[in-house]
């Protein structure tokens, strides 16, 4: 389990847990596809991090929570024919999206959780946080699905950003490890 930075730092986790699994998908909890082939001249950072994924590596990828993209991320996932779980077609009272996006994906998995997935009234301190996301009930819900039904190669936790004058956001993604590690890891 990795534990902080930008969601760029994925991307060699990923590839590393690939080297040894090669088999692995990736369950990316995130508010943005990060699909992007390149952004401000790179490509290799956050808004980056699952089309290196997908194309440099080959991985299967499931996105769950998204609700921010270009029109080039649109695109490739229209291209790719790419199922992503966006954050407004997800029923709060009904769990059958997460039965559905695991089961398409493989038994060996590397979750990736950049922290603005969930939405920012649970994790307000997080880079680039958008209105909407899940709710930590959910990502719990999920986390227990996902330990209950697949094997968790690896995980990592990303993008929290600290508020001066409150913990709420690192309390919440420390439960978050917590759960990860008692469910999964």
């Amino acid at each position: 389990l990795s534990i902080g930075g930008d969601h760029a730092i994925s991307i060699g986790l990923i590839m590393a847990a690939a080297q040894t699994h090669p088999d692995i998908g990736v369950l990316q909890i995130d508010a943005h596809m990060d699909l992007r082939d390149a952004w401000h001249g790179s490509r290799f950072n956050h808004a980056c991090v699952m089309r290196r994924v997908a194309d440099d590596i080959g991985i299967p990828v499931v996105q769950v929570g998204t609700r921010s993209f270009s029109p080039e991320e649109a695109a490739y996932v229209k291209s790719k024919d790419l199922k992503p779980f966006y954050a407004h077609q997800i029923d709060p009272l009904d769990s059958a999206w997460m039965d559905a996006a695991l089961e398409s994906l493989p038994e060996e998995i590397y979750l990736t959780i950049d922290l603005d997935g969930l939405d920012p009234s649970v994790i307000p301190g997080t880079g680039t946080p958008v209105p909407g996301g899940l709710s930590y009930r959910q990502v719990v819900a999920l986390i227990k699905k996902l330990g209950a039904s697949k094997k968790v190669i690896a995980a990592d936790i990303t993008e929290l950003a600290k508020i001066p004058g409150t913990q709420v956001s690192e309390f919440t993604a420390a439960k978050i490890a917590v759960q990860l590690m008692v469910h999964c890891i």
